[in-house]
């Protein structure tokens, strides 16, 4: 597989599939990776994923299993997610790295090479976790190299630091600005040049295992975040001899794509740095505005913030390993409406083990079993819909474009509750040319707008069929209906490229349509 031919801005979106791999391979009940059923693999291709995100392969951290047992405030997590848990069921964090070797609980390198080359030959990408700004605290180099850690001077709190090694200096713990240490990590000291390269070492031999990376909280070795972090009472001051020039990511992007032309960077991404990590040389940033937005039913700000970012390549999610479980947050009707307007945006599509299923409970990442919960039938049969809806050759290839509802008849505000954008594909290609629109009510009540689809060639002068060929919720009438009864709409084209295509929904609904000329 070659991603870098589908890399960034205008190209095809890439559809991920984050699994937690230990909890993944427990429910398969297998032992090991080398053991996962072809017939495992071969449904993920043919559920359309481009990439697989297997969460939580690398050797779990003795240390950080210790502090996992007898955190207090975790222990109720952990039966949230679990009504029968048992010690033997809380794990290491994955994101406590101990060394990037891959688990022997999972089979080790050659399991996981081999799983990499099965998924490749059925088209599919393998995406890893790299965590850069922390290690576990049994990291090797936290006794080797403690330098390359943030020193904490004697009068530096005693929550927040640890002994590394007997006699050795005391270490900060892993932090970002706005929470309390992660007790179970070293912090790396990113202002030293040592510590850069010995960590451009790890990415290197990372990157040797998959075909892309999915990088922790990436915003955290920003040079202003690190500054702000850590100018503090306490922190020991690098030498002038090791102090690092420029931002990290650069050169640690460059130095594998030197190797790797087409290798994926993926960033964790919060508080508006997405763009900023892409010019740094990410291809795919977080989209948590998006996020956001959908799950506050604001058609109006997810408008505004595409309008300025929605070509951006972003990562769009309604859930992953730190949200709570969308069957859960989301109500039942904006799930899926959120759904269908995540997973038709342009950039690498996310889906979550367990969210098509309707899982509801969200299992904490120091778990390795989740609860069994039953399937809800409608949810799945929605999802396997909407996988079937992605991969129509007019939306994956299509020229995406965000349209504007406008107010259907003055005073009408309403049009602020709608998402709506279309899809272009010219020419004679795999599933030959066709337009494309999706109009999302967001809001709770019912909506109207109006919709120029002037961006759209070939419609003027010509009568249209604005046909529904997938909706979340209950589908309007229209002027006549297909075959399967989904409802068609007759059309001028110069009034849809003109005053626009009257639309009015109920709450949280939303409609795809073929808009096809018929004359």
């Amino acid at each position: 597989m070659s991603t870098g031919a589908r890399r960034g801005c205008g190209h095809e979106p890439l559809d991920l599939l984050q699994l937690n791999t230990r909890v993944w391979v427990r429910q398969l009940a297998v032992a090991r990776l080398g053991e996962v059923p072809d017939a495992v693999l071969d449904a993920i291709a043919a559920d359309g994923f481009d990439l697989v995100w297997l969460m939580g392969v690398w050797a779990p951290s003795v240390r950080a299993a210790e502090v996992a047992r007898s955190h207090p405030d975790l222990q109720a997590e952990y039966r949230r997610a679990l009504d029968d848990l048992t010690p033997e069921d809380v794990v290491a964090s994955p994101y406590a790295i101990a060394r990037y070797e891959v688990s022997p609980l999972l089979g080790g390198a050659g399991d996981l090479a081999a799983l990499r080359a099965r998924l490749r030959a059925r088209g599919v990408g393998l995406i890893l976790d790299f965590v850069p700004n922390h290690t576990a605290c049994d990291h090797p180099a936290v006794s080797a190299s403690p330098e390359h850690f943030m020193l904490a001077q004697a009068d530096a709190p005693a929550s927040e630091t640890f002994v590394g090694a007997p006699g050795g200096p005391r270490i900060f713990c892993g932090r970002d600005p706005y929470f309390p240490p992660w007790t179970d990590t070293a912090q790396r000291d990113h202002r030293r040049h040592s510590s850069r390269r010995a960590l451009v070492d790890e990415l290197a031999r990372v990157a040797e295992q998959c075909d892309g990376v999915r990088c922790d909280m990436a915003m955290l070795l920003l040079n202003d975040v690190v500054e702000r972090t850590w100018q503090r009472a306490g922190v020991v001051a690098p030498p002038a001899h090791d102090l690092a020039q420029g931002e990290f990511w650069p050169m640690a992007i460059d130095a594998v794509r030197a190797r790797r032309p087409d290798f994926l960077f993926l960033a964790e991404a919060y508080w508006g740095t997405g763009p900023r990590l892409r010019q740094l040389g990410f291809d795919y940033t977080y989209d948590k505005e998006s996020y956001d937005a959908l799950l506050a039913g604001d058609g109006a700000a997810l408008t505004h913030h595409l309008a300025g970012a929605g070509g951006a390549p972003a990562v769009r999610f309604i859930e992953n390993h730190d949200e709570p479980r969308a069957a859960s947050h989301f109500p039942a009707d904006l799930h899926r409406v959120a759904a269908l307007v995540a997973l038709t945006l342009p950039g690498v599509r996310l889906m979550h083990q367990g969210q098509r299923e309707g899982a509801r409970r969200k299992l904490p990442v120091q778990l390795g079993r989740a609860p069994v919960e039953p399937v809800d039938g409608a949810l799945a049969t929605f999802y396997r819909e909407l996988r079937a809806l992605v991969a129509d050759p007019v939306l994956r290839a299509g020229r995406w474009q965000l349209l504007s509802p406008q107010p259907a008849w003055h005073g009408n505000g309403s049009h602020a509750g709608f998402v709506t954008c279309a899809w272009d594909r010219t020419g004679s290609g795999a599933g030959g040319a066709g337009h494309r629109l999706l109009v999302a009510n967001l809001a709770a009540h019912r909506a109207q707008c109006r919709i120029s689809l002037a961006a759209l060639p070939g419609l003027a002068g010509r009568r249209v069929a604005v046909r529904e060929i997938f909706a979340a919720g209950d589908s309007p009438s229209g002027d006549a209906a297909t075959a399967d009864g989904r409802p068609v709409y007759l059309r001028d084209g110069d009034e849809l490229a003109g005053a626009g295509l009257f639309v009015e929904l109920p709450a949280r609904t939303a409609q795809v349509c073929a808009v096809e000329p018929t004359s």
